[in-house]
């Protein structure tokens, strides 16, 4: 009986295989059989206030998720099991003057979890290029006084005129051409207008000379050393802790910094926010074949406290009119 038991198990996981999934052996006792591989990680999210960064109060509970290699093992390659979700709500005043933190752990006698990982949200901006700012006219030379003809007559006074009409022509429009190309006038407005732009109008986020300058993206994301080319942390030792190194008020996104909680993701209608750019906060469990064991997919909302809500800070409420003024008071 105990023979067939085994021949049994040993079928199922060829069946497996010859279906197209990986085999299901990723770790074997003593005896041969296969043995599941479990994984267990945690997510605890902390605040705090500006004047006082050093006190982190943790923010709604921590986040748990757990999984098996049969669970991956077994999933549709084309469907996916679900990420375990996890929600945190934050008052969007507490959100706009104060630091953030992750903390990300397994159990300390986890042993599925060979590496945990973190990725921050973030999304993109702008795909546009730079604005490019305006160029000094050249000051012309001093026309000087207007030459005279004079007595007797100068054979050369007809060059001299001509020379003189050109440079307090060049000299008129430089100052008091106001509309003009060339003029001094129209120069101070260009450059004014250049220096009102938003910093990001400024920058080539449009890829076309490699990869873009973190300044196009927005969300805690970019805060990552290397970003974009890096968009998360790891770690074999099963714990990672990342706090945001500004204050969210600080950020020039308000509290687009933190909160993620966008329902109106595949319009390019909301203030500089580029469709379907946006990437969630995720936490994984890997095993030792680099195969996800768990997941946890956060959502952190700045909760204006009203209904409808009324966005004193910029988020993701569509229309937000606090995303049209400076951010930072």
């Amino acid at each position: 009986m105990k023979c067939s038991r085994h021949f049994l198990f040993l079928f199922i996981i060829f069946f497996f295989a010859s279906c197209g999934r990986k085999a299901l052996i990723t770790t074997t006792d003593a005896g041969g059989i296969a043995a599941l591989t479990t994984g267990t990680i945690s997510l605890k999210v902390s605040l705090a206030w500006e004047g006082t960064p050093e006190k982190f109060e943790q923010i709604g509970t921590t986040c748990t998720a757990s999984g098996n290699s049969m669970s991956y093992y077994l999933q549709d390659p084309l469907n996916p099991p679900q990420s375990t979700p996890c929600v945190v709500s934050v008052p969007e005043g507490r959100m706009f003057y104060s630091l953030i933190k992750f903390e990300v752990e397994k159990p300390v006698l986890d042993e599925g979890c060979a590496v945990v990982k973190f990725r921050p949200y973030y999304y993109r901006k702008s795909n546009s290029p730079a604005e490019i700012a305006p160029t000094e006219p050249v000051k012309p030379a001093d026309p000087g006084p207007q030459p005279q003809e004079g007595t007797p007559p100068d054979p050369n006074y007809a060059t001299k005129l001509a020379d003189w009409n050109t440079k307090k022509t060049a000299w008129d429009i430089y100052y008091g051409g106001i509309g003009v190309v060339g003029s001094l006038a129209k120069y101070l407005k260009d450059l004014a207008d250049y220096n009102a732009l938003p910093d990001i109008a400024k920058i080539d986020c449009s890829g076309s000379s490699g990869i873009p300058d973190k300044a196009c993206y927005g969300g805690v994301g970019r805060e990552i050393t290397g970003f974009p080319v890096y968009t998360r942390l790891s770690s074999t030792e099963g714990k990672i802790s990342f706090t945001a190194p500004q204050v969210t008020r600080l950020s020039k996104d308000g509290n687009r910094y933190i909160s993620n909680l966008n329902n109106n993701r595949g319009t390019a209608t909301l203030y500089k926010y580029m469709s379907d750019s946006m990437r969630d906060y995720m936490v994984y469990c890997d095993d030792i074949y680099g195969n996800t064991l768990a997941e946890i997919k956060l959502t952190i909302s700045d909760n204006d406290g009203e209904t409808p809500p009324t966005d004193h800070y910029c988020s993701w409420v569509s229309g937000s009119w606090a995303c049209l003024k400076d951010p930072v008071d």
